[in-house]
Formats: structure tokens, sequence, C-alpha cells
């Protein structure tokens, strides 16, 4: 008879030890998990973007441990890089440097999330909404949410300058929308016409 138990995506979840030192690394890991929620606008969203369960999300924030498929679909949704999600290794996002500091007192709590633009990634949803409807194209739900995630870094990376990243959304959308347009044979194997 297996020990083994299955999530709600199906995915065996991993066992976890009583240690102190494990159960350090669990408090830092729901600390992560907390932050990729901010990030994506709250639990429910992260779990909208990365297509899995709130109940799973629940679980994984009160120390359960995902396995591999989830953890690449959770860093896809809130767009960090799954190194830093797994391990805490800088840096968080794709694209941004290591910060070079001191290691900082184990009695410190770990520095917040930049916090996320709502109005923006608003902005920008329904502006890539728009675009996949009008080129009747299609995205899965965690294509979608990992197209979101990287759109928005690329935008918020570029510039602080609120009317420079609202203008930068219509040149993301010129991108995509030629994207969109290119034969299957040279096109992202995730987009695809109705």
């Amino acid at each position: 008879m297996s020990s083994h138990n299955s999530n709600d995506e199906g995915e065996p979840e991993r066992q976890h030890s009583s240690s102190a030192s494990e159960h350090e690394r669990d408090d830092a890991f729901i600390d992560r998990m907390k932050a990729m929620a901010d990030l994506a606008g709250g639990q429910n969203a992260l779990a909208r973007l990365a297509g899995i369960s709130q109940s799973g999300i629940s679980r994984y924030l009160k120390g359960g441990e995902p396995a591999r498929p989830i953890l690449l679909a959770l860093s896809r949704a809130a767009g960090v890089r799954i190194e830093w999600l797994m391990t805490g290794q800088e840096p968080m996002r794709p694209g941004e440097m290591a910060e070079t500091r001191a290691p900082a007192p184990e009695s410190r709590p770990p520095a917040p999330a930049p916090a996320l633009d709502h109005a923006l990634f608003g902005l920008l949803n329904e502006a890539l909404t728009r675009l996949y409807q009008e080129e009747n194209a299609r995205v899965g739900p965690r294509g979608w949410g990992a197209l979101l995630a990287e759109k928005y870094e690329e935008i918020v990376s570029s510039t602080d300058d609120p009317e420079e990243r609202k203008a930068m959304i219509n040149l993301i959308i010129t991108q995509q929308r030629k994207a969109i347009r290119t034969p299957p044979t040279q096109a992202n194997p995730d987009k695809r016409r109705a």
C-alpha cells in the first residue's frame, strides 16, 4: 500500500519532516508563496493564473509542498524565477540582478515584494484579451498567466513613468498581433488560431 498523498491537481505531495531547519525552510517558502499571491493580486488570482485550485493555494500557504509541475505553474503565473520560489535564491524575477547585501539577521522578516500596479495589470489584461478575441486566437490558462506576467514585467522593468507604461501596452499589443499572425511554423506553439 502506497503512502503517497495526492493534491487537488493530481500531483503527489511530499511528506514534511519535523526538524527545526526544515520548519524554517517551510516558513520561508510560505513567505515566498504569500509574496507571489500579492504579486498576482491575491490568492484567488494566483490560483486562476496558475490554473490550480484555490484549495491548493491555501494548502501551500499553510505549509503543503507542491510538486514540480505546480511550482513551475505558480512561478510563471506570478512572474518569478522558479529558483527563487523553491530556494529564495535572488533575483526574484527574470532579468533582475541579484542584490548584493549583507545576509539578513534570522529574526528580521523578508522584505515585502514590490507592489503590483493593479490598474496597469488590468489595462494590460484588457488589451491582450481584446487582441486575442479580435484575432480569434487562444491561449490556455497557464499560458495566459505566463503571458500576462511576462508582458507586465517587460513594462514595469523598462520605466517608472505611468504614462510611458500605458503607452507600452500599445507597443506590446502590436508585437503580439504580429506574433499571432506569424505562420505556426514560426510562431510560439502555445498560441493557436481557433
